[in-house]
């Protein structure tokens, strides 16, 4: 009985331990929530500026990495690619004509010459060999009035075929094709105009043209009066006045429907370019930039976005040119 007794009090101790220890427990998970939700808007914060914190550093980076990439290919190619003025090589070629502004890959060119033979000229005797055959003043014997064309060259095999399927003494043109090309001679046809230049290289289907001559009246001329006399008013040199230097265009015509309400439209005395455009122009002008180049030219007439240059500009270095000097030592001189 004692030790019934004895377990059942040390049972109920044990129980009300357990209860106990799960009060707190249950108390520490309410504080643990509500600390949660105190905390969370704030974590929430913290990893939203995070992200964006890394987001922007994320493009500085691949740049920083683009750089170095960049820069190791520059220092790579640097000491590995060396460029020379085509000139160097020319005493392969007999004939060559001076190139001073193009340049070649030294390693290349004399990988090339190391595998040619001792004084290799291009052409050499077996190219000028086959050449010869291949000229096409070979075959002046075809045509009446042959010009000399000794820098041509046909391929014999195609042509062999062709001579043996014509007739013996064969020739272009012939009397045949004389006669057909008279009768569709452009100059045929000067009497329809009013002012007329000789073109005998000229040719005309002359069904077509004599079909046009049955339908226009006796006499008729071109230009006549009436295409004189809407021309006139179409003359573009009707509005030299719009412009400060105004070139001479008497060929040229234009539709004054179109023009005639433009020039009511403008101001009195206005022309272009004027003062507003010629100083917008001359922002845009590109020798402003030519000190960005060591060999500058001289291009008055071309134009560029100073928007743009002017970007480039701020961020190049203090005295930068084109090419650079670091790029310099692998261009050889050429006397």
């Amino acid at each position: 009985m004692m030790k019934t007794k004895k377990i059942t009090i040390s049972l109920s101790h044990w129980k009300k331990n357990q209860i106990s220890n799960n009060t707190e427990t249950d108390l520490w998970k309410s504080k643990i929530f509500l600390l949660k939700q105190k905390i969370n808007p704030y974590l929430s914060k913290i990893i939203i500026k995070t992200k964006k914190i890394t987001r922007s550093l994320w493009p500085w980076k691949k740049n920083q990495i683009n750089h170095n990439i960049e820069s190791d290919l520059w220092k790579e190619s640097s000491e590995k690619v060396t460029i020379t003025s085509g000139d160097t090589y020319d005493f392969i070629f007999p004939n060559a004509m001076p190139t001073p502004k193009i340049f070649v890959e030294r390693n290349i060119w004399d990988k090339i010459l190391d595998g040619l033979p001792a004084e290799y000229t291009l052409p050499n005797d077996k190219a000028y060999k086959k050449l010869d055959s291949m000229n096409i003043d070979s075959y002046n014997a075809l045509f009446q009035n042959a010009p000399s064309f000794r820098h041509i060259f046909i391929d014999n095999k195609v042509m062999e075929p062709l001579i043996n399927k014509l007739p013996e003494n064969y020739v272009l043109p012939n009397n045949q094709t004389i006669k057909i090309f008279k009768v569709m001679n452009a100059d045929s046809y000067n009497f329809l105009f009013s002012t007329t230049a000789s073109t005998p290289k000229t040719f005309v289907e002359n069904h077509l043209w004599d079909n046009i001559l049955t339908r226009i009246p006796n006499n008729y001329i071109l230009p006549n009066f009436y295409t004189n006399e809407v021309f006139s008013k179409m003359s573009s040199n009707e509005y030299n006045a719009l412009f400060s230097n105004p070139p001479n265009t008497p060929k040229i015509h234009v539709d004054p429907i179109i023009w005639s309400p433009i020039k009511g439209a403008i101001p009195q005395g206005y022309s272009l370019p004027n003062e507003k455009t010629i100083h917008i122009f001359s922002k845009m002008h590109s020798n402003s930039y030519n000190s960005l180049f060591t060999l500058p030219s001289n291009h008055p007439k071309v134009l560029i976005d100073y928007f743009l240059w002017d970007k480039i500009t701020f961020y190049l270095p203090p005295n930068y040119q084109l090419p650079e000097t670091k790029a310099m030592p692998n261009f050889y001189s050429v006397n």
